[in-house]
């Protein structure tokens, strides 16, 4: 049988899962898209092709690690390249480009 005390305890933690709203809040206003500085625009949305490039790059990655999110490639197992962007290994292997892996110069295998 339940003592009076978990059932006490239960009730208490269905009141902690409700949502509270404080009456004090600070309104901050969020400028239009169209009054950013052009600069500031492309640093914060991406245009349509970049988006594509990104999407095809994304995708080969994707199939490289088998369709499973599980054996997505980690941050440590990527190579660096000169400009210090992180690479997937599968573009390494299909790209004949200079990499820094791991702080040894790494040379990809020439495509025959």
């Amino acid at each position: 049988p339940k003592s009076s005390s978990s059932t006490s305890s239960s009730s208490s933690s269905s009141y902690n899962k409700r949502a509270r709203f404080y009456n004090k809040v600070v309104v901050v206003r969020i400028p239009s898209r169209y009054q950013y500085p052009e600069s500031m625009k492309k640093s914060i949305w991406a245009s349509m092709k970049e988006i594509h490039e990104n999407a095809r790059r994304n995708t080969i990655e994707f199939a490289s690690e088998g369709w499973d999110w599980r054996r997505a490639t980690e941050d440590d197992a990527m190579y660096i390249a000169p400009d210090g962007e992180l690479v997937h290994p599968v573009h390494v292997h299909r790209k004949p480009t200079r990499v820094v892996a791991r702080s040894r110069v790494w040379e990809p295998v020439r495509q025959i």
